[in-house]
């Protein structure tokens, strides 16, 4: 996670990306590394990618108000509004 993390902030998100997969496949789903996963897909315009993450984050914890905001904005950039 610590390398998903470094690569993200040097602007790697592909390799990020796929550092988190491995992460979920080997340990299972953590809401914060779901939530970091699912800005990273947004970052690569990848938003149906993004909400199932934050759908998932916000499920897993769902006292945490960052998966339900993050769902808000990515369906509020996507264009549903109603949904």
């Amino acid at each position: 996670m610590h390398l998903g993390n470094g690569l993200f902030e040097c602007d790697y998100l592909e390799r990020a990306i796929r550092v988190y997969r491995r992460f979920f496949y080997l340990n299972g789903y953590r809401a914060d590394v779901l939530n970091r996963s699912g800005l990273i897909n947004e970052l690569l315009g990848l938003h149906d990618e993004a909400f199932d993450c934050y759908a998932r984050a916000a499920v897993l914890k769902p006292e945490d108000g960052a998966g339900r905001f993050n769902i808000a904005l990515t369906q509020l950039l996507s264009g549903h509004y109603r949904e």
